[in-house]
């Protein structure tokens, strides 16, 4: 991010990622529980029917496919355990970052609608003198 990001802009992406990562976790785990179902059927179809040869290479395939699949969710699986182990330890951490992000937006509202009120009248003085 560049100096030009707001400081809440940065805090709500942070933020955004905490709130999508236990739901991410949970998908993750759903994909891998279904790859898991799926490589089962497919495992049993191989054993138990009775195919040709072009089928048990388009069944090879999918078994490719459907692993493939099964560690990518696994993969992400294991990369968001932390990050959601972290979030259930420390949820009053969370809304306090909550309120941060509030607090700090509401500094930005505050900057962006500013103005001055002259205390002395050294400007009217200055713009009246010849």
């Amino acid at each position: 991010m560049d100096d030009e990001t707001k400081v809440s802009d940065r805090l709500a992406y942070f933020m955004d990622f905490l709130r999508g990562a236990e739901q991410q976790y949970n998908i993750a785990s759903q994909d891998a529980q279904q790859a898991c179902a799926e490589t089962g059927d497919i495992l049993h179809e191989i054993e138990l029917a009775d195919h040709t040869p072009e089928e048990y290479i388009s069944l090879c395939g999918t078994l490719r496919e459907v692993r493939q699949r099964r560690r990518r969710a696994k993969d992400l699986y294991s990369a968001l355990w932390p990050v959601v182990t972290w979030l259930n330890d420390n949820r009053k951490t969370v809304q306090g970052l909550e309120k941060l992000l509030g607090d700090v937006r509401k500094a930005e509202r505050a900057q962006e609608s500013r103005y001055y009120t002259p205390r002395t009248n050294i400007l009217a003085e200055e713009r009246e003198a010849p």
